[in-house]
């Protein structure tokens, strides 16, 4: 059976509102992508979206690992670049046959009982049909819409377990 990237991805209420372009925000080979940051790494929980694994996949790159509730699961590349004052992850199904992206705005919070992630997926409302043929364009768009709260879904909170406990299984 085919699995849909976007389908184990994202519950399906928020399908219709995530954007994916063929073309990603900044080429991976670009100045701007970031080092891994090792706090990212780890298994996390959410009481909205599945079960994530992040990896490390090279100095530059992760590997996100998504469980859904019946254990489906989705692997995908990501990288990170910093736009204004925001980290943006371009997120790339490498279990499909078509290149695309979606994009996720995140940022790292602390509490004194865990450490938590907040994830906007980037939301297709302001697009409206505008596609992108180069990274360069999508780039200034996203520059220019960072601080805009309608590029964005509802925001989800990621719980980092501590457990090495958890575990995906690959299908």
């Amino acid at each position: 059976m085919k699995r849909s990237f976007l389908l184990l991805l994202l519950f399906p209420l928020f399908l219709s509102a995530c954007y994916e372009s063929s073309v990603p925000i900044v080429m991976l080979s670009d100045n701007s992508v970031q080092k891994v940051n090792v706090k990212c790494l780890g298994n996390w929980v959410s009481d909205k979206m599945p079960k994530l694994k992040v990896l490390q996949f090279s100095d530059k790159e992760y590997l996100l690992i998504w469980a859904d509730k019946n254990n489906s699961t989705t692997i995908a590349q990501g990288y990170s670049v910093k736009i204004k004052k925001h980290n943006f992850m371009m997120i790339r199904n490498i279990d499909s046959d078509k290149t695309s992206y979606i994009f996720a705005k995140y940022s790292l919070l602390s509490s004194n009982r865990a450490n938590l992630m907040m994830v906007d997926i980037i939301d297709k409302k302001l697009f409206k049909d505008k596609k992108f043929t180069t990274s360069e364009a999508f780039l200034k768009f996203i520059e220019k819409n960072a601080d805009n709260s309608r590029l964005y879904g509802n925001p989800y909170i990621f719980m980092k377990l501590n457990s090495t406990n958890y575990k995906i299984e690959l299908n």
